[in-house]
């Protein structure tokens, strides 16, 4: 319902712009105004369509294992390892 109240300020917004366009136009004895108003949604829709079209790329993330794989050595002591410490072991 929200959806269509939008819809109908919207069109009577466009409305009013084109009739506003209109009356300047006569006033002023030029068709510059409403050329204006009527031909930029139109140019903006073209463009719009355009940017849809030529950016229509899909960006595609390709995961490999590497991107996983971190380099945990210089967290690691090594002089831990190099003791010969084989109590808690069973021989």
């Amino acid at each position: 319902m929200n959806k269509d109240k939008n819809v109908k300020c919207v069109t009577a917004i466009c409305i009013f712009a084109l009739i506003c366009s209109l009356v300047c136009s006569i006033i002023i004895k030029t068709w510059i105004p409403f050329v204006v108003v009527v031909a930029s949604p139109v140019i903006i829709a073209i463009l719009g369509i355009l940017s849809a079209i030529f950016h229509r790329k899909e960006k595609i993330i390709v995961i490999d294992k590497s991107m996983f794989k971190k380099d945990y050595s210089q967290y690691i002591d090594e002089s831990r390892f190099d003791q010969d410490d084989d109590e808690g072991f069973i021989q």
